[in-house]
């Protein structure tokens, strides 16, 4: 069946509106791209006007574990219903696509940087596995990506976080020893989130790992919103997840936040 001239401009146009910046950057090429960042200003200025920011997400695996999987889709579900728009997440990890890569990772980071500006929320969460070793004679914690062949230190991480300056920005992980890219990246407008400190194990199951119930208490104030004042506070989420995440509970592990700025008073519900 043949189609028209017209359907086809039509449904190009359709397809700029309904698809995010990394699809467009694929498949319409660099030129595309700055078109759509313009868009993406033009409306960054009307949200400004309505006094709302814009949230961005992604969230990785190096692993296509259920329990990783699950977590991953479960965050993206609870973002969506914290007010993130579903094509400003975006979900790298080792399933179909095999996106859980340094490269894509970078890649993503790098277009963000572009992207993101200081009225902004952003957030980027690990559901991964973590080591714990020497680098130029410095211990790290280091996130492991691509099926284990290839991992990301504290200061790799750093680095390629280096050009995202957003108004707040969150860096969480369950992994083992997350706690050292806590420590690294809660610093300035980042906030860090672990399950767990720098030198001990994290424990996830199916359906109940720290970094879950942390981004479901932004989706449930009815629940965690504990003074009532209309939000969920980075600190009450931590608290609920505390709270739930049985190996938090029950004291096998120790969370660990780490900011400079005050969590009592930073939501993702804004």
């Amino acid at each position: 069946m043949s189609i028209s001239r017209s359907d086809r401009i039509m449904n190009y146009w359709l397809g700029c509106a309904c698809t995010g910046i990394v699809s467009l950057s694929m498949f319409l090429g660099v030129e595309s791209l700055k078109h759509v960042q313009h868009e993406r200003h033009t409306e960054k200025k009307a949200a400004k006007y309505l006094g709302s920011s814009e949230k961005y997400a992604v969230l990785v695996s190096g692993y296509n574990e259920a329990r990783f999987t699950y977590a991953l889709s479960c965050i993206s579900k609870f973002l969506v219903q914290t007010g993130f728009q579903r094509n400003y997440i975006s979900i790298l990890d080792m399933s179909q696509k095999k996106q859980g890569t340094r490269m894509h990772l970078q890649k993503k980071l790098e277009e963000l940087a572009e992207v993101i500006d200081g009225d902004d929320l952003f957030v980027l969460h690990f559901s991964t596995h973590g080591e714990r070793r020497k680098v130029d004679n410095q211990v790290e914690s280091t996130l492991v990506l691509s099926f284990g062949i290839e991992d990301i230190t504290e200061r790799e991480l750093q680095q390629y976080l280096a050009r995202i300056k957003p108004k707040y920005g969150i860096v969480s992980t369950d992994s083992c020893y997350g706690g050292g890219i806590a420590k690294r990246m809660g610093k300035g407008n980042f906030i860090g989130v672990s399950g767990t400190q720098e030198d001990t194990v994290a424990m996830a199951t199916f359906g109940d790992t720290f970094g879950l119930y942390f981004y479901c208490a932004f989706a449930c104030p009815t629940l965690t919103d504990i003074n009532k004042d209309g939000r969920v506070s980075v600190n009450e989420a931590f608290s609920y997840a505390k709270r739930m995440h049985i190996p938090a509970r029950k004291g096998y592990f120790i969370p660990l936040l780490v900011s400079e700025q005050d969590v009592a008073k930073i939501s993702l519900n804004e």
